[in-house]
């Protein structure tokens, strides 16, 4: 099933506004184009330029003729490349200065599908349609996309955008609110993407030799609420509501497991809007089981654990900024453990001259 969430004029103008002063493209195209609100607002600013618009929709086609009578316009399916080589971009690759992307987000009954010439690496449909669209753009030029954070986050999509890193600058611009589309609460980010001097796409199979070893252990629970063994004698269960004020708090259950947890450690939400009072600390020696809304991580000492806390208390918007999703926010052990990592390390996002955030995207922040 395709979603059809047309971008938002504003959308539209942040994208833009995003490239370097004295940029000034001479091919522009958008390859799912749907109601042509960012080729009108690029189109604007750049009068003079030629302009391609796609879109699979034969009715969002015909309307972009008529919206743009001197644009080139073609409808076919993007991700087929016979339909590509039929289009009037099909022979185009490398000759685009700027590629405006609002590729489809939707994952209700799609699989994720193996990517041209890298078969290896498989992703969603909206990383896809990144991948693809990267062949059209001319080497100095640049791809701007909204995507959803999950596409940026997901393990599904991690082996492509590994790949991609290699051979792009990828750039979050912004975080957009998540009211941004008429009809749907989804949190969704600008990407920039510019190609490197000498792009070589990653061999996915080195990923182990080229990524940085996480020095961070994160532990997630593993009880479900919804099926709990009870057991007055049994082990503490400790859920998101025995998290406060920074301390773990006596727990309403105890139940039959085998699988816990001894402190000293700290413990905080997978899942829900995360507040500094929710890092707590969980005692030197105190055994427990975690609900698998729960994650934690172990430490040598209370002094260390305590020496955390802090270190993510200061640098709270990065560790924020690692919960995401498109409903209720939640993060992944992987994204927990690479979040934790860069703020031991000190890596933090650079801010923007608009104020907007703007940091440089790295495969190891997944």
């Amino acid at each position: 099933m395709i979603d059809v969430f047309y971008t938002p004029d504003s959308l539209a103008r942040s994208m833009v506004k995003s490239l370097p002063k004295g940029f000034c493209p001479s091919r522009i195209v958008d390859f799912a184009a749907g109601e042509g609100s960012l080729l009108e607002t690029a189109s604007t600013l750049w009068p003079n330029a030629s302009v391609y618009a796609n879109d699979v929709c034969p009715r969002s086609a015909r309307r972009l003729r008529a919206q743009g009578p001197q644009w080139f316009v073609s409808c076919v399916d993007f991700l087929s490349e016979r339909s590509r080589n039929k289009s009037k971009f099909g022979q185009l690759a490398g000759s685009f200065d700027l590629v405006l992307l609002n590729p489809p987000f939707s994952q209700r009954g799609v699989k994720p599908t193996s990517w041209p010439g890298m078969p290896a690496i498989t992703s969603g449909q909206a990383a896809l349609f990144v991948y693809i669209a990267l062949g059209y753009l001319a080497p100095s030029g640049y791809l701007l996309a909204i995507l959803p954070d999950g596409c940026l986050s997901s393990r599904r999509d991690r082996k492509g955008w590994m790949a991609l890193a290699d051979a792009y600058d990828i750039e979050v611009i912004s975080s957009n609110p998540t009211n941004s589309f008429k009809g749907v609460s989804a949190r969704t980010s600008i990407v920039r993407i510019r190609k490197r001097s000498e792009p070589t796409l990653a061999d996915p199979t080195a990923d182990a030799r080229t990524q940085r070893p996480a020095t961070t252990q994160v532990i997630r629970g593993t009880n479900q609420m919804h099926s709990l063994k009870r057991n007055r004698g049994g082990v503490p269960l400790i859920h998101t509501s025995e998290l406060r004020e920074g301390v773990v708090t006596q727990p309403q259950h105890r139940i039959t497991t085998e699988k816990t947890i001894r402190g000293p450690a700290l413990l905080f939400p997978r899942v829900g809007r995360v507040t500094t009072q929710k890092l707590c600390l969980l005692e030197d020696s105190r055994e427990v089981a975690l609900s698998d809304c729960v994650l934690g991580v172990l430490c040598e000492t209370t002094v260390e654990a305590e020496q955390l806390r802090s270190e993510i208390i200061k640098a709270w918007p990065k560790f924020a900024e690692g919960y995401r999703g498109t409903g209720a926010p939640y993060i992944t052990v992987e994204r927990a453990t690479s979040v934790l990592d860069n703020i031991q390390r000190g890596i933090s996002s650079v801010v923007g001259r608009d104020s907007s955030v703007t940091h440089e995207w790295c495969p190891q922040s997944l």
